[in-house]
């Protein structure tokens, strides 16, 4: 376990950028995010649907999940190894002044690719999934029925608190030379995700780069592609949970 926790800890580390979903509510770090990704707003904007869609919001609203504290202490216990993990990388923000450190876009850095660029501003998308007459209808339906019938190596600098625009090689160093063509984002089920993407797809079309999310796979190798700028996200492990209980 511990060998698999210190590869899990190595590739985070390879990435130039983590973004804290939690930290998404500190107004200091979305703008310092917004500028490290070029002065793009709205990384902290619209809500887009996840994968759940709009039937489990409607479900959960009507009947709430409360956790108890057993339940609590049990999800803790589980998932142990990530919350170690995601507070080794993102406890540096407790260190003053950290969020103002975080650079700016580095334009020198990147190869803009004109044919596909396109400002942000045009970047759309739809708006929202429409939940079904017919699901409300069943699913009040139901809860009328269910009623009557109840009555040890090197310290690297976490790219969490100190993104950058350096590219992992393969051999275990960092180049400072390679200008980056295309932007990777690797997006962890039930942690914010689908908002993020979005974002990020403006922030490619914007700067002129070709842009990847992946999900239900494994993760690229942050490093394997020359070309690549590598962001992805966490969430806090026990919350991340719920969350995904909520969405079934």
């Amino acid at each position: 376990m511990t060998q698999q926790y210190q590869v899990a800890k190595n590739k985070l580390f390879k990435y130039n950028a983590i973004i804290i979903m939690e930290k998404l509510k500190d107004k200091q770090y979305v703008q310092a995010m917004e500028r490290f990704f070029g002065n793009v707003p709205g990384i902290d904007g619209t809500r887009y649907h996840p994968w759940c869609h709009s039937e489990s919001h409607y479900a959960n609203e009507r009947i709430p999940l409360t956790i108890d504290i057993s339940t609590y202490k049990r999800l803790t216990v589980l998932n142990k190894l990530d919350i170690q993990l995601y507070h080794e990388i993102s406890d540096c923000f407790e260190d003053e002044g950290v969020v103002d450190n975080i650079p700016s876009w580095d334009s020198t850095r990147f190869e803009r690719n004109e044919t596909i660029q396109l400002n942000h501003t045009q970047v759309t998308f739809p708006c929202c999934y429409k939940l079904p007459i017919e699901f409300k209808r069943r699913f009040n339906n139901s809860m009328e029925s269910t009623k009557s019938a109840e009555d040890e190596e090197e310290e690297v600098p976490s790219p969490v608190c100190k993104p950058h625009f350096q590219l992992a090689l393969p051999n275990g160093n960092w180049s400072s030379t390679t200008k980056f063509k295309r932007l990777y984002f690797y997006h962890s089920r039930k942690a914010g995700g689908t908002n993020l993407k979005r974002y990020l797809q403006k922030i490619a079309a914007h700067h002129g780069l070709q842009f990847k999310a992946e999900e239900f796979t494994v993760a690229e190798e942050p490093g394997s592609k020359q070309d690549t700028f590598y962001v992805t996200h966490m969430r806090e492990p026990v919350s991340r949970s719920i969350s995904h209980f909520k969405c079934k």
